[in-house]
């Protein structure tokens, strides 16, 4: 079996709730452990620590559900080969860590905040809590897209300019002035998590 040593990895800050994505391969363990940080601008707090422990991997997360730091030992073939690997909190049962192939991750991802919402809504938690958490998974997965230059406009430009405003996700091309706004939702965060290139029509 030919096994392919590049995984994404995905994960909610526990202290500004932004979704972050990581790609990780077999080569970023060769200085021994790697730390994964909110990649939320402003943010940068250390999220996961992976450290390799002989032939297991362990996986230290931040909790975001009740804010502890659980670990995880996951054995090194399971880390390389499954197809979406899933570690939860111990309390609620909720997925805070996933590492795999992309659409797998994003998949159980968005079942994770899907529970983690229906979870505080039971406990009585304030609705803006959950809108700022879409605000900011939608923030986090526009620079994540920027950051690999897969933002563009249809005249060829990728010199765009990107802000959430007014419950609106706008982008203006530089180059041509062309713009495009969306609802600022988990509908928009949804199709956002699911595309590889934004274009602005």
């Amino acid at each position: 079996m030919v096994i392919d040593y590049n995984r994404t990895a995905a994960y909610v800050c526990p202290f500004c709730s932004a979704i972050s994505e990581h790609p990780l391969n077999v080569f970023d363990f060769s200085g021994g452990q790697v730390k994964l940080p909110c990649s939320a601008r402003g943010c940068g707090e250390h999220c996961v620590t992976i450290v390799p422990r002989g032939k297991k991997y362990r996986i230290d997360a931040e909790c975001p559900v009740c804010m502890e730091t659980h670990s995880f030992y996951v054995p090194s073939e399971k880390l390389w080969t499954a197809r979406a690997l899933a570690c939860s909190c111990p309390e609620s049962g909720i997925g805070i860590f996933f590492i795999g192939e992309q659409n797998a991750v994003e998949q159980k991802l968005r079942e994770s905040v899907e529970e983690y919402n229906r979870l505080f809504g039971e406990y009585g938690g304030d609705p803006e809590d959950d809108e700022h958490l879409i605000l900011d998974g939608i923030a986090d997965r526009l620079n994540v897209l920027l950051l690999d230059r897969s933002v563009k406009c249809t005249c060829g430009s990728r010199d765009i300019s990107l802000a959430i405003r007014g419950g609106f996700v706008t982008a203006v091309c530089k180059s041509c002035g062309r713009t495009m706004s969306m609802p600022a939702d988990e509908h928009t965060l949804m199709q956002l998590m699911n595309i590889k290139t934004f274009v602005i029509k």
